[in-house]
């Protein structure tokens, strides 16, 4: 298979975001880590070839970085798959299972250093015949989209490998044409820069003046499935508008109730995938914006909905723009204060329209790392984190409540009571 993919490329304004992040607090640097079962008839070089076919069919997934002058840019040479096997035997099978699942949380601690390693990296775990996975994937490479593709792509192939099928080659002609549509960007990223600029002048940004940027955060998760879910779905056909709208909607009321104000900026977690060709690339195509809202709670329901979607789409419109530079823009005015700007309150909604089904060939069941109590968020933060598949709506919601005087009884309350309000 013909991998390689000639010359050099500008980082793409998602992977510019991380890259500044990652200077600015080295600590968000780990990797995104996805932990699993294996089944029991698991055969490690079926799997090792399996990775080392995703690796060489995405680029996004060899991709590699150097500095010229002050600027990052990426290559993408082939790279040997890096999985890691170990072995765990003992006569105490609890000890060496708990023993197992650290060795697997710790394999995420270390941030990829993308001058020199692969973005992604595998460790199998064998504690007495039965297998365990840490897959992890560097952000700068790949997103939960991404990951939800490369799960799928993994599985696919071991199962074509397991049966002693051809795999198919995967062309990388889609991702030369992103990374070339990303060139021609600079011009729109100015006019964008500008916007956002003016957008965010003056924007209240909930600024923490203490040493200690985390406090104890509540913590509540709403699911809906089955009628009530279909429902929902089809009062979002019948009146144009997304499931984001509504959360993006629930997320202010619930933050202009609790915390008393009427002037709030949400961070926009966007996926950035516009065609058909950009929802199947394994890499991280992500964009992060900071949308300011004004919250009216005599406003209509109706009304209010309708201007939510009405100012996400404009923010959408002006989604390439430079993050680095707007940051430096919001830290100089809140210099001013003689603090710096604060704005973890974040909206995240993943769509999986087919999402990977277990078992399977090769995984039994995908490790959820379920909350433990002592949840902490940044001060002021209010963040949802939520996945749309065809058969439900999660959302977990992570707030600060010494900023958002609400508790978890009544966010379990009021959170779905909104939801209701929406569809009356």
């Amino acid at each position: 298979m013909e991998t390689t993919i000639p010359g050099d490329y500008r980082l793409t304004i998602g992977q510019r975001f991380f890259a500044h992040r990652f200077e600015m607090w080295p600590n968000s640097s780990r990797p995104n880590q996805r932990m699993y079962r294996l089944n029991d008839n698991f055969n490690y070089s079926t799997f090792v070839k399996a990775v080392q076919y995703a690796i060489d069919s995405h680029a996004g997934l060899r991709i590699r970085l150097f500095r010229e002058k002050e600027e990052w840019r990426q290559y993408f040479p082939n790279q040997k798959a890096n999985v890691v096997g170990e072995v765990l035997n003992g006569s105490k099978p609890e000890q060496c299972l708990s023993y197992a699942k650290k060795v697997i949380l710790e394999d995420a601690y270390k941030a990829l250093d993308l001058k020199y390693e692969c973005p992604l990296k595998a460790k199998v775990v064998n504690v007495n015949e039965q297998y365990w996975l840490s897959l992890c994937g560097d952000h700068m490479a790949i997103d939960e989209i991404g990951f939800n593709l490369l799960e799928k792509e993994i599985e696919k192939a071991y199962r074509i490998i397991i049966k002693e099928e051809t795999l198919p080659e995967v062309s990388q002609e889609p991702y030369i044409k992103y990374l070339k549509k990303e060139e021609t960007r600079k011009v729109t990223e100015e006019r964008n820069l500008l916007y956002w600029q003016q957008q965010l002048k003056g924007a209240p940004m909930l600024i923490d003046t203490s040493n200690n940027g985390h406090v104890p955060a509540n913590f509540y998760v709403y699911e809906l499935t089955g009628e009530h879910y279909e429902i929902l779905l089809d009062f979002c056909r019948r009146s144009k508008f997304s499931l984001f709208n509504i959360l993006t909607a629930v997320h202010l009321l619930v933050m202009a109730e609790s915390g008393k104000r009427d002037d709030l900026t949400l961070s926009f977690v966007i996926a950035n995938r516009f065609s058909p060709e950009e929802q199947n690339l394994i890499i991280n195509l992500v964009m992060l914006l900071h949308v300011r809202f004004s919250v009216n709670l005599s406003d209509p329901l109706p009304v209010f909905l309708t201007r939510v979607r009405e100012t996400s789409i404009t923010a959408l419109v002006h989604r390439n723009y430079d993050y680095a530079s707007l940051y430096r823009i919001m830290a100089a005015e809140a210099r001013q204060n003689g603090c710096f700007p604060n704005l973890g309150r974040e909206c995240n909604l993943i769509v999986d329209d087919d999402p990977m089904q277990f078992p399977n060939s090769l995984f039994m069941e995908r490790m959820e790392e379920k909350p433990k109590g002592n949840f902490q968020t940044m001060k002021t933060g209010f963040s949802i984190y939520a996945e749309q598949t065809p058969k439900k709506l999660n959302a977990k919601v992570t707030w600060d409540p010494s900023t958002w005087a609400i508790s978890n009884e009544e966010m379990a309350v009021r959170f779905p009571q909104i939801i209701n309000q929406f569809m009356d």
